[in-house]
């Protein structure tokens, strides 16, 4: 697959206007557009008397001079899977695994499969620029309005106007897709950002899981900016599964936001193992009665990387129910901030909420910040939250030696079981079984 690396270095009003041109977007994108540039002109960067960045390395997030916000050259497509670029291969699940594939590389889409049923079924699964030419009024409604709005913060704003490439997929009412879709996400210019947006509308009473993967092979001061967005329909349930493995110098910024309507079931797997420095605005509103979520997440770091999530579970609706367990592991000199909230209105009577974060330390060196807070302006709810840190315990790490395991075999099966609870919420084995020797990879085999 031939790449032309003719890129597009900082960003002005003129780089929001030409991008927007070169993609032939209807005129209320380009609005759109040029609106967030004006919002991101607008906000202040962040600093560390806020509560959500104190913890962040704000002073040494990188100048905007220097962004490579978009791929101006041309991207060939790829026949399929066997087509990809070495350093892509073997991310991805055997088409015959799942209802279909999208991958982008470098911000241009380059391949495209689905099932012809669900096509015929009405189902879209397409990038996001073609869904906005074939199906504006629909990618309309959704975009970045009851979802992620502009002003959430400044990166948000940052990725109004910059977004390329992304992922469209939209499942009629009473539309159940059997086998997962999957998305690969590929940087291979280790100086261009990325400004992804996924957004998934599942409509009422449907099904469908989606996996995504985020990879760079080469190292890059990037700055990437990515947006989720994902709407669950009344009585409908969603899985969906995001897998972050960027390389380790790459600044990460994403805001990620579901909304679940009356009855709807969100299950949400968040997988952190690359970025060097990744900063992530986690969010679940259940507005409607009934509504469930649930929601996972695992980290591995290494080196000096440093993962700060905010993650905020809204009850808006009464009889609602929401669960998150992130569990984290971290050696060397990494960290990891995590600031969860739970908040539950005052019309969410009957709600159930839980969080839990949980950190296992490999070295004496690494360091977890963990806050956990719930606000509650409701009367009748069952609300609770914990978070423990705390290294590897000696009974098991004996346990192990004693019957014959080194330890550094030993520690890796401790790893693989405080992992457990979570990997198996990925709906394919095969991915089970990729994420599995990843952490294998980490203990050098």
């Amino acid at each position: 697959m031939n790449r032309v690396k003719s890129t597009s270095v900082g960003v002005s009003r003129k780089t929001v206007e030409e991008l927007s041109e070169r993609l032939n977007e209807p005129a209320w994108m380009k609005e759109l557009r040029l609106l967030a540039w004006r919002l991101f002109e607008e906000m202040p960067m962040p600093r560390h008397k806020e509560e959500a960045w104190r913890r962040f390395p704000v002073r040494r997030i990188p100048s905007l001079d220097g962004v490579v916000s978009f791929n101006a050259g041309e991207t060939n497509p790829i026949a399929g899977l066997d087509g990809l670029p070495g350093e892509f291969k073997g991310y991805l699940s055997r088409e015959d695994e799942v209802s279909g594939t999208l991958i982008h590389i470098d911000g241009k889409p380059v391949y495209r499969a689905i099932s012809p049923a669900l096509e015929k079924a009405g189902v879209i699964f397409a990038p996001l620029s073609d869904a906005l030419r074939d199906h504006s009024d629909l990618v309309k409604r959704y975009f970045m309005t009851d979802g992620v709005a502009l002003t959430e913060n400044k990166f948000a704003a940052l990725h109004g106007a910059l977004w390329n490439g992304g992922l469209f997929l939209y499942v009629p009412e009473n539309v159940h897709v059997a086998l997962p879709f999957q998305t690969l996400v590929g940087i291979s210019d280790p100086n261009l950002g990325s400004f992804y947006h996924t957004l998934v509308v599942a409509e009422r009473g449907s099904s469908v899981a989606i996996l995504e993967d985020r990879v760079s092979e080469r190292s890059g001061n990037a700055l990437n900016s990515d947006v989720v967005e994902i709407f669950v329909g009344e009585g409908a349930r969603v899985r969906y599964v995001n897998l972050q493995q960027w390389d380790t110098d790459r600044w990460n910024f994403t805001t990620q936001h579901t909304v679940v309507d009356r009855e709807g079931d969100f299950t949400w797997l968040i997988g952190s193992l690359g970025g060097g420095k990744t900063k992530d605005f986690i969010r679940t509103d259940l507005i409607g009665p009934g509504a469930r979520s649930q929601i996972y997440g695992f980290m591995f770091l290494e080196g000096n990387q440093l993962v700060d999530q905010s993650t905020y579970q809204r009850h808006v609706s009464g009889q609602t129910y929401s669960n998150l367990l992130f569990r984290n592991v971290l050696r060397d000199k990494t960290r990891s901030v995590f600031y969860g909230m739970i908040r539950v209105e005052p019309e969410a009577q009957a709600t159930d909420a839980y969080q839990a974060n949980n950190n296992l330390m490999l070295s004496e060196d690494a360091r977890a910040d963990t806050i956990p807070g719930l606000e509650i302006i409701a009367n009748d709810v069952r609300c609770s939250h914990g978070a423990t840190v705390g290294r590897i315990d000696p009974e098991q790490l004996f346990y192990l030696q004693a019957r014959g395991l080194p330890k550094e075999e030993a520690e890796r099966l401790i790893v693989h079981g405080f992992f457990d609870p979570i990997l198996k919420q990925i709906p394919l084995e095969d991915v089970q079984n990729k994420m599995s020797n990843l952490v294998d990879r980490r203990f050098g085999r």
